[in-house]
């Protein structure tokens, strides 16, 4: 089982302006091996997301995840309660790929991550100050290629069994999670195929080999870098930022989309 969790803090002390910022860290709960923690903006679905494909690609996936109950990981609980089935956009995605999310009652219920956190803000500032490192990225860095194999050398304990239940994770693999670790959104096809998302609207363009017809639902998928995917029947679908819907005798219909297609 790994505990995982997002530490806030001054991580920087201020240089180059850098304020409060978060940590994401992921701990083997036999072990106290940190198995990946990287410098994310917030705590947020998206940095959250990309922070376990990172995991994937370095360790595997794991069986198991023990978290808090933040709005990232569990729905609230009266929604909860309305709608057990309700499942945030991390749920939907551990559970795609076969992790299992438990849920800690309390702080001290995940103590080994708490503790790591108070370690980290005590010798992983004074780290980061030592070697003047002021950038997310370059902490980042830090962390990969020196701090954690180091702070692991050190404090990680031979678990009780040897054994890594990880699944494995190959290039294909990784790229097929790629689409999973999204934040997905479904909207509806306009009757003058545009699809509007987050006060911006698209035009969808003509396909070979996708039939697309007004109200067909879009899956719109966000991933970790912000960049967005369109998809109807979980296929891609071609489509343009414009600044404004054109006006009604310039929208495309069914027809000029078939004839746009065909020529």
């Amino acid at each position: 089982m790994v505990q995982f969790d997002g530490s806030y803090h001054d991580w920087f002390e201020g240089r180059r302006n850098i304020g409060e910022t978060c940590l994401l860290a992921a701990i083997d709960d036999a072990s106290s091996t940190v198995l990946h923690a990287e410098f994310a903006p917030d705590e947020g679905v998206l940095a959250v997301m990309g922070f376990w494909l990172g995991y994937a690609e370095k360790n595997g996936l794991p069986k198991s995840m023990y978290v808090d109950k933040f709005s990232t990981y569990r729905m609230p609980e009266a929604k909860a309660e309305m709608n057990p089935d309700t499942k945030t956009q991390l749920a939907r995605a551990m559970e795609t790929v076969g992790t299992k999310m438990i849920f800690a009652n309390s702080s001290q219920a995940k103590g080994r991550v708490e503790r790591l956190f108070r370690t980290l803000q005590d010798r992983l500032i004074k780290e980061l100050r030592f070697k003047n490192i002021s950038s997310v990225e370059g902490a980042n860095r830090f962390l990969k290629e020196k701090y954690l194999p180091a702070f692991n050398r050190r404090f990680a304990v031979p678990p009780k069994e040897e054994a890594d239940v990880h699944r494995p994770v190959g290039a294909r693999d990784l790229e097929g999670l790629r689409q999973v670790f999204v934040r997905r959104e479904e909207r509806i096809v306009q009757h003058d195929f545009t699809v509007a998302f987050r006060n911006q609207w698209y035009q969808v363009l003509p396909s070979v080999r996708l039939a697309v017809r007004p109200k067909d639902p879009v899956e719109i998928r966000e991933y970790p870098d912000a960049a967005l995917g369109f998809f109807v029947r979980d296929k891609t679908l071609q489509v343009i930022p414009i600044p404004k819907r054109l006006p009604r005798e310039q929208r495309l219909t069914p027809k000029t989309m078939i004839l746009t297609l065909t020529n």
